[in-house]
């Protein structure tokens, strides 16, 4: 039975001037739909999947790519700057195309509007207006399924796109191409903060050494309790050889020495609840970073160890899954708990700010390392002595921000083009 709020809220708009979306559609199709395995690339066109549709834009960070050829061939669903991507399995999203072109997956559907479409409407507002309390419950009365949630091509041509001013339009459009060339700026930011420690640390044209052949001692192997050749390759000593101090500036230490004992998180089975204690998983990271609205809650009741508690300026670094990626902890997060895939260090910061660490593990610097130090066989994973072995270029705290001024810009954008999300939507 259709929820009461669907509806009212379809009764609402179509009392207002509107048109159906398809009716201001040049292309309104569903993504590719056989795709082989030799029509991805390392680089080359983006392709668009449903988890990429994120707050009104299309997040880039975590995009696969389709070789030009692909493209070509798969026409019908190539889309340009300013056009839409609606969500077509699961749940309702919708997105505005922000990179130059891409081509869309199955599980989502291309949208083109029309010449008259486009004097009618920008292409901005009618994403903010499907990404809005009002037009997604619209789209979520059009989802059906029993197993899993669908919006077939019809019924997604048929949603009622109100028609407001130019005015109104052009200024709700504007908001959302602003939010993203924020992001834009944050993302520049961050690139300009690694590149910048690179440089200053001597990196900026090494390449790592990969011979043919090496050879280590047996003494070597027992030292280091590892059999495995990856482990030996001479391109993690280079590394450090590389980074070895050119100035005065720093001096590499192990991070054991930087911060308190390490600790693993909770690994206890709990159970989810809408409100209550935040409990910070793996799962729940979105570009090295968590996000207050997906992040998983626990029982405030419930009595955690407190070394399965972070508090502010901790940096977990995760241990399983993807390695080596490290989070500051910030004011909304302290007081959380934290699953048993990461391992919390807590910095003192008198000597070493937590962003500045976080941006050297997740470097190139420092995940080679991490890449060095990583064990297993199926799955591979960071031990706690193998995260305190990292070494971290340590120079006064003036040295250090020079870096951190980067990521406090990118987090500025960043923070920014939320606000601006939320207003358009």
């Amino acid at each position: 039975m259709e929820q009461r709020p669907q509806v009212q809220t379809q009764r609402r708009i179509e009392a207002l001037p509107h048109t159906d979306l398809g009716e201001v559609c040049s292309v309104f199709r569903k993504g590719i739909f056989d795709i082989k395995a030799d029509s991805y690339a390392e680089s080359g066109v983006p392709f668009v999947r449903i988890g990429n549709l994120r707050d009104g834009l299309i997040d880039t960070k975590d995009t696969v790519f389709i070789t030009p050829e692909a493209h070509a061939a798969e026409s019908n669903t190539a889309l340009e700057f300013g056009d839409i991507v609606l969500s077509k399995t699961a749940y309702a999203a919708a997105s505005f195309v922000n990179v130059p072109h891409c081509n869309v997956s199955q599980d989502t559907i291309a949208v083109r509007l029309s010449a008259v479409g486009r004097k009618q409407f920008k292409t901005g507002f009618i994403v903010a207006y499907l990404n809005c309390r009002f037009g997604r419950l619209l789209m979520e009365r059009q989802f059906q399924g029993n197993v899993q949630l669908h919006l077939s091509l019809p019924d997604g041509r048929k949603m009622p796109i109100p028609i407001f001013g130019d005015v109104f339009q052009s200024a709700t459009d504007k908001t959302l191409r602003d939010a993203h060339s924020q992001l834009l700026s944050a993302g520049s930011k961050l690139s300009e903060a690694e590149s910048s420690l690179t440089a200053a640390l001597g990196l900026g044209n090494w390449q790592p050494p990969e011979p043919l052949t090496y050879t280590r001692r047996a003494s070597e192997a027992f030292a280091a309790a590892r059999l495995d050749a990856e482990f030996f390759q001479p391109k993690f000593q280079a590394l450090i050889d590389a980074m070895k101090p050119h100035s005065s500036d720093y001096q590499l230490v192990p991070l054991q020495s930087l911060t308190e004992p390490l600790k693993y998180g909770c690994s206890e089975p709990l159970e989810y609840l809408d409100q209550g204690r935040i409990f910070l998983r793996i799962a729940d990271l979105q570009n090295k970073q968590f996000q207050l609205d997906s992040v998983k809650r626990v029982s405030i009741d419930h009595s955690f160890n407190g070394s399965d508690v972070v508090k502010l300026n901790d940096v977990l670094i995760s241990r399983s899954g993807t390695l080596g990626i490290a989070v500051p902890i910030t004011n909304e997060f302290a007081n959380s708990a934290y699953g048993s895939y990461f391992i919390r260090t807590r910095p003192d910061t008198k000597i070493i700010h937590p962003e500045f660490l976080a941006l050297f593990v997740n470097s190139f610097a420092g995940q080679l390392q991490v890449k060095g130090k990583n064990s297993g066989g199926v799955q591979m994973n960071l031990t706690i002595p193998a995260i305190e072995s990292l070494m971290i270029p340590l120079g006064d705290m003036k040295w250090q921000m020079r870096f951190v001024a980067y990521i406090e810009a990118a987090h500025t954008a960043h923070q920014r083009a939320q606000e601006l999300l939320a207003a358009a939507h």
